[in-house]
């Protein structure tokens, strides 16, 4: 065996479907110019427990080894086209997808035909994806460490 554990990698199963980095994610995005934000009821709780297999496609490494989600690990849902005939398709779809897996929407935090919408600490518009000004002044905001202890 090889420095690098080569043995180890015979028996590693591959990512198959790696989740997508968050620039490619934001540059999806381009061109669209209606937003709509749905935010899920109690969050992950609300969907049934991931499958065995499903699980590993969660995988991520801490300090301590690695780590698999039971639930899934998120609840925002951003649809975004650019004409609004296709936003009332799409959301139709989205809403049908979400009652068939019995799903509940928060309707005071979901955000419908907009023309721009914070979505995950962005700002989504026509114009293209920003930093939310609100996240940022948070950040400004914070307090320099007095102690390293």
């Amino acid at each position: 065996m090889g420095p690098c554990g080569s043995a180890s990698n015979d028996v590693t199963r591959k990512d198959l479907y790696p989740l997508p980095r968050i620039d490619e994610a934001l540059d999806s995005v381009a061109g669209s110019t209606w937003f709509s934000a749905l935010d899920l009821c109690s969050g992950y709780w609300q969907v049934p427990p991931l499958s065995p297999s499903a699980r590993s496609k969660t995988a991520f490494t801490i300090s301590r080894g690695l780590c698999e989600f039971d639930v899934m690990p998120f609840d925002d849902i951003l649809v975004h086209v650019s004409t609004y005939t296709a936003a009332l398709t799409n959301l139709r779809t989205v809403f049908e997808l979400i009652a068939k897996a019995n799903l509940r929407l928060n309707p005071v935090k979901c955000s419908l035909f907009c023309q721009q919408t914070s979505f995950l600490g962005h700002v989504m518009s026509k114009k293209g994806v920003s930093s939310d000004p609100a996240k940022v002044e948070a950040m400004e905001k914070w307090l320099s460490p007095t102690s390293t202890g």
